[in-house]
């Protein structure tokens, strides 16, 4: 699954966050990559139907 939600990606990263950048309520990830852009990977489980995901 990683590589269908975009993790997959080979960079060599130093750091890591987590925040509500969109202001939805659920935490997104952005990934700090060396000689690289930043990724930025969205939250979207606030859009799922199944409402039994801890967060």
């Amino acid at each position: 699954m990683s590589t269908t939600w975009g993790l997959g990606v080979p960079l060599f990263s130093n750091g890591a966050a987590f925040a509500d950048l969109d202001n939805d309520g659920d935490l997104d990830y952005v990934v700090n990559n060396i000689n690289d852009k930043a990724l930025l990977f969205r939250n979207t489980a606030d859009k799922l139907d199944q409402k039994n995901i801890i967060f």
